[in-house]
């Protein structure tokens, strides 16, 4: 009786997932997904080393990175919730707060300390994880640093996104980025047929307008299928006729004169203008479509700004406005 009693002992004790076999574990572990995957990185280094061998399904749509000392935020839209996860340094440990709100109203929250583990170098390896795992094609990644930071994450990003399998897959690409350089770490590892708009902003509250050169980055090829260039605080040197590839720009400009304006897209055939909502625009009638090219520019701000509008909507304004 004796035996029998010691055997179910045995039998009722909890299970640990620390002491499953690995082949149990990696079974059991192919068939979770990216939430599990991070709120299981969290358990123990055993659990961790098994869980990198996992390819998790990871179909995100959207991508917020937001860099500062001693703190990473990293948000995530996962299939019918929003998912937050911050990275706090704590002495020489690392703080991971974990909050997940579903569209129905639920809410989780979970926090966990890593012991001996570098609050960055952990946001880099579930970044990694994430960028060398997503299935879907992102519509927006959008990457805030601090500018204490802003010409040390560059380069850093810059090496996770070269060891992808694949370039990434980006529609809309936002940066806290101000030099040429920084953009030339990222800018090459991203897919040229699927990205559309690139967005510089200057993060430095001492340099209201910080200098762009894009010598080198008009050599890439994916600078030259780009539709959209915007920028924030940052002057675009050069001559705005450089930019004549993009179908739509709104961007700072280091010089521009009348002339510039006329040579950015020149068909041959003078421009008309016109007053669109109190704006003024030159419009050149692009041969050979349906549109016009709308560009506007202020003297006084130095910026410019164009981009493709329906022929049908210019008449509909100019008749709009022989009614009054």
């Amino acid at each position: 009786m004796k035996k029998i009693v010691a055997f179910f002992r045995k039998r009722s004790k909890k299970a640990n997932l620390d002491k499953m076999p690995d082949d149990v574990m990696e079974r059991i572990l192919g068939n979770v997904g990216m939430e599990e995957v991070f709120s299981m990185r969290k358990v123990c280094r055993r659990l961790r080393k098994q869980l990198d061998r996992v390819v998790p399904d990871i179909r995100l749509t959207q991508l917020h990175l937001s860099i500062c000392q001693e703190q990473v935020e990293l948000r995530y839209d996962p299939p019918g919730a929003s998912e937050k996860i911050t990275y706090l340094k704590l002495g020489p440990n690392c703080m991971i707060w974990q909050s997940t709100a579903h569209e129905d109203g639920r809410k989780k929250k979970s926090r966990k300390i890593l012991v001996d583990e570098d609050y960055f170098h952990r946001f880099l390896e579930d970044l990694q994880l994430i960028l060398q795992h997503q299935k879907a094609t992102l519509d927006v990644l959008n990457v805030v640093v601090s500018e204490e930071l802003t010409d040390k994450v560059a380069p850093i990003l810059g090496r996770i996104l070269e060891k992808n399998p694949h370039p990434l897959s980006v529609k809309t690409l936002l940066l806290d980025i101000d030099t040429e350089q920084d953009v030339l770490h990222m800018l090459p590892h991203v897919n040229e047929d699927i990205i559309k708009v690139l967005e510089l902003t200057n993060p430095r509250s001492d340099i209201q307008e910080f200098p762009l050169y894009t010598g080198e980055l008009r050599k890439l090829a994916v600078w030259k299928k780009l539709e959209e260039l915007r920028t924030r605080n940052i002057a675009v040197m050069g001559k705005p006729h450089l930019l004549g590839h993009f179908q739509r720009a709104n961007v700072v400009v280091d010089q521009i004169r009348d002339d510039d304006v006329s040579n950015l897209f020149f068909t041959g055939v003078p421009p008309s203008f016109e007053t669109i909502n109190d704006v003024p625009h030159y419009l050149y009638r692009m041969p050979d479509t349906t549109h016009f090219l709308s560009i506007t520019h202020h003297m006084e701000e130095m910026t410019i700004s164009f981009g493709k509008i329906e022929a049908s909507v210019i008449q509909k304004i100019r008749e709009s406005r022989n009614k009054k």
